[in-house]
């Protein structure tokens, strides 16, 4: 169902609001790269029934940390870094938090921004324009807003591993995962 609501929200002419892009983040991301195989190997190293759920809450948080991060370095990583052009989640009008954010901002206080709205979807957007985003998103302070959101998702993470981890191995283990894939976005 998430990744039917993500192909709806790609083609849809209405707007996803936040709930609706952490729902499929939760769903599709959380769930599918993080949960599943989490309560998995949960299972398979037989670990008691009681605590699976706890499990999968965890990764349904751990996987939205990751999608937010995903979609930063989407916006704002270096492409020799990350082998993926700048241009590529604009270009698909991919509808992420900063996209949210940032148009929900121009709609109720950068009419001078409108351009810069207007440049997601485009097939032929530059890295030019990805830098004029950039600067719309630093003026219209996104990246704070996306991170004031996503912080209480690394927060239960964090929680959620204090609970379920048996040992100081495993424990140390989800915790580097867990910075490792927050990245900046704590």
């Amino acid at each position: 169902t998430a990744q039917m609501q993500d192909v709806v929200h790609g083609v849809s002419a209405n707007e996803p609001q936040i709930d609706d892009i952490l729902s499929v983040y939760r769903y599709k991301t959380g769930r599918y790269t993080f949960s599943l195989p989490l309560m998995l190997g949960w299972i398979i190293g037989g670990g008691d029934k009681k605590t699976l759920a706890t499990i999968g809450e965890m990764g349904e948080a751990m996987g939205i940390v990751f999608q937010v991060q995903d979609d930063y370095l989407g916006l704002f990583g270096d492409t020799e870094k990350t082998g993926k052009p700048v241009t590529s989640d604009v270009a698909e009008n991919k509808k992420t938090l900063y996209r949210c954010m940032l148009f929900d901002a121009i709609d109720k206080q950068g009419e001078e921004y409108s351009r810069v709205r207007n440049m997601f979807g485009q097939k032929n957007v530059s890295t030019d324009d990805v830098i004029e985003i950039r600067e719309a998103c630093s003026f219209f302070q996104v990246e704070q807003a996306v991170q004031s959101l996503v912080n209480p998702y690394y927060a239960l993470a964090k929680t959620l591993i204090e609970e379920v981890s048996n040992n100081n191995k495993s424990r140390d283990v989800l915790n580097r995962l867990l910075e490792y894939i927050g990245g900046r976005v704590h």
